[in-house]
C-alpha cells in the first residue's frame, strides 16, 4: 500500500512537477508586476507582503498539480459513475486504502495555505468550507466531463485532509508565536 502511494505521487510529480514549477514562477512574477503597478500608479502607501511570495508560489504549484491529478490527466468519457452512498468506496484492499490516503494527502496543503493567504479564512469552519467546496467543484467537474467518478467518499476524505492541513497551520502559528515570527510582515515594515 505504501509503495502504491509513493508510486502514484512520484509518477505525477515527475510528469507534471516541472510545468507546475514554471507556472508558479510565472504567477509570482505576474503578481509582483501587478502589485508594483498598483503601488506605483495608484496607491504609493500600499504595503506589500513579500513574505507571501513563497506561499503564493507554493499555492500556484499546488493548484496546478491538483488540477492535473484530479482532472486533466484523465481521459474524457472514461468514468461515468456516481457513488453517493457514504462508505461505498471504502474497501480493505491496498489500492482502495491508497486512494483514501491519497485523497487526504492531496488536500492537506489547502488547509495550510488558505488561511495564510487569506486572513478572513483563518477559522476552522471557513477553511473546511473552502475544502468542501473545492472538493465538490472537482467532483462535479469530473462527473460532468466524465473524467472521474462523483464520489461522496472523496469529498469526505478531502475535507478530512483540509482539517489536517488546518491543524498543521495552527501548529505553525504556535511555533511562530513562540519565536516571535510574523508571517504577515510586509516589505515596508
Amino acid at each position: 500500500m505504501k509503495a502504491l502511494i509513493i508510486e502514484d505521487f512520484t509518477e505525477f510529480i515527475i510528469e507534471y512537477g516541472f510545468r507546475g514549477i514554471l507556472l508558479g514562477i510565472g504567477i509570482v512574477l505576474i503578481y509582483i508586476a501587478i502589485l508594483w503597478c498598483v503601488k506605483k500608479f495608484h496607491n504609493p502607501q500600499m504595503k506589500i507582503r513579500a513574505s507571501l511570495l513563497p506561499v503564493i508560489y507554493i499555492f500556484s504549484v499546488y493548484c496546478y498539480l491538483v488540477l492535473e491529478i484530479a482532472y486533466f490527466s484523465r481521459e474524457p468519457g472514461s468514468r461515468t459513475r456516481a457513488d453517493l452512498m457514504i462508505g461505498a468506496t471504502f474497501q480493505n484492499t491496498p489500492r482502495a486504502i491508497s486512494y483514501i490516503i491519497e485523497n487526504i494527502i492531496m488536500m492537506i496543503p489547502l488547509g495550510v495555505l488558505v488561511p495564510v493567504l487569506w486572513k478572513r479564512i483563518h477559522t476552522v469552519w471557513r477553511c473546511l468550507a473552502v475544502g468542501f467546496f473545492t472538493s465538490l467543484v472537482i467532483e462535479i467537474f469530473q462527473f460532468v466531463s466524465e473524467r472521474g467518478f462523483f464520489q461522496t467518499d472523496d469529498i469526505i476524505t478531502n475535507v478530512f485532509g483540509t482539517l489536517i492541513g488546518y491543524w498543521i497551520y495552527l501548529c505553525i502559528l504556535k511555533i511562530r508565536s513562540k519565536f516571535n515570527m510574523n508571517i504577515y510582515k510586509s516589505v515596508n515594515d
